[in-house]
């Protein structure tokens, strides 16, 4: 929809619209009501537009983090379970916040720091193990 807004293909006014159609063929549910649907999205009415793939890139991201603390603390779970956040918040720290901006391109700091450029494999995994556990499916 984005694309379309920007090149003219899609005229403004079918937004709404175009937003209900995809929302119900993706989750099967239609919105009640444009404050529900297109609306919900913050960003297009403040006239930032490519707010969702840089979302999807920080989950991705974030997950490969995760995965590389979870190396480092393998009991990080009980950790959390227990409201102890403080080493990663020191880990994330020193790995990430503070050489960030030293590296040209998100895939040179992933590299520097869990040793690969960004790699979906775990942020599906996160998807997986959660919404498998969630749902009462099983593993893989």
């Amino acid at each position: 929809l984005e694309k379309g807004m920007m090149d003219g293909s899609i005229a403004l006014e079918d937004i709404p619209r175009l937003w209900d159609d995809k929302f119900e063929e993706y989750l099967g549910v239609r919105p009640d009501s444009d404050a529900n649907g297109v609306l919900q999205d913050v960003h297009w009415s403040g006239g930032a537009i490519g707010y969702f793939p840089t979302y999807t890139l920080g989950a991705i991201a974030g997950a490969q983090w995760f995965y590389a603390v979870k190396k480092e603390f393998p009991d990080l779970n009980e950790k959390f379970a227990k409201g102890e956040f403080s080493e990663v918040k020191k880990w994330l720290n020193e790995n990430v916040h503070s050489i960030g901006s030293f590296h040209s391109s998100l895939d040179e700091l992933l590299e520097s720091v869990t040793g690969e450029p960004l790699n979906v494999k775990y942020f599906l995994q996160y998807l997986n193990e959660k919404y498998r556990a969630y749902y009462g499916l099983g593993s893989a």
